[in-house]
């Protein structure tokens, strides 16, 4: 659905070269972060978090500050990083053999968001592998 979403984005909202022969930057500027937090909550939920970034910064630079905490779903930059963050260092600590540390990192990750369900599954795999390499099996299948 999300990436039927964003090829809906793309193809029915004002492309960029539309955008560019418009006069009236209040009218440009609705248009492009309607575009753009539609297809950064898109690329959010596919967890395809570099794209959702780069979009989003696009976004908060031309937000009123006001719309920021309201942007796509209160969705930002910051949200994504320290998400990307915390796995990362369940990443980290997992193929450092601390697998006790590891599970930590990818609770206190799910605990952020789950948003995403295609981030959260990974998320809980992982987890899943360092509690079973923990030798916690009933653990490991819980979620």
């Amino acid at each position: 659905m999300c990436e039927q979403t964003l090829t809906s984005a793309k193809k029915n909202f004002v492309t960029i070269d539309d955008i560019d022969h418009m006069q009236n930057e209040d009218q440009v500027r609705p248009l492009k972060l309607s575009r753009w937090s539609l297809m950064a909550r898109s690329n959010f939920h596919m967890a395809k978090f570099d794209l959702a970034l780069s979009i989003l910064e696009k976004y908060e630079q031309l937000a009123p500050s006001e719309t920021k905490t309201q942007g796509p779903s209160c969705l930002s930059c910051a949200t994504i990083s320290e998400l990307l963050r915390c796995k990362d260092e369940g990443n980290k600590a997992f193929k450092g053999g601390k697998y006790r540390e590891a599970v930590e990192h990818y609770t206190n990750t799910l605990m952020q968001s789950i948003e995403s369900k295609s981030f959260t599954a990974i998320c809980l795999c992982n987890r899943t592998a360092a509690r079973q390499a923990l030798g916690e099996v009933i653990d490991a299948i819980e979620f």
